[in-house]
């Protein structure tokens, strides 16, 4: 996973705490939570939608993190 972390969003944690397949860690402060997407193809689609509107009209004002697929195997 650390791997997947590095190379896809150009993060490098020094310590991951993983529990119940959710991985949680700290880079600069920010803390980030990793889950893994277990629902509809659908609604992933609309979540993806909903996040690049989002990411263009809000990142302004809030940060928003962009949404980015991975197939871990």
């Amino acid at each position: 996973m650390l791997d997947y972390i590095n190379y896809y969003y150009d993060l490098y944690p020094i310590n991951i705490n993983i529990r119940d397949n959710k991985y949680m860690f700290y880079v600069d402060c920010e803390k980030y939570y990793f889950v893994p997407y277990d629902r509809s193809i659908e609604e992933l689609d609309e979540l993806i939608k909903l996040n690049k509107k989002n990411y263009h009209i809000y990142n302004i004002i809030w940060v928003i993190h962009r949404i980015i697929l991975v197939k871990l195997f």
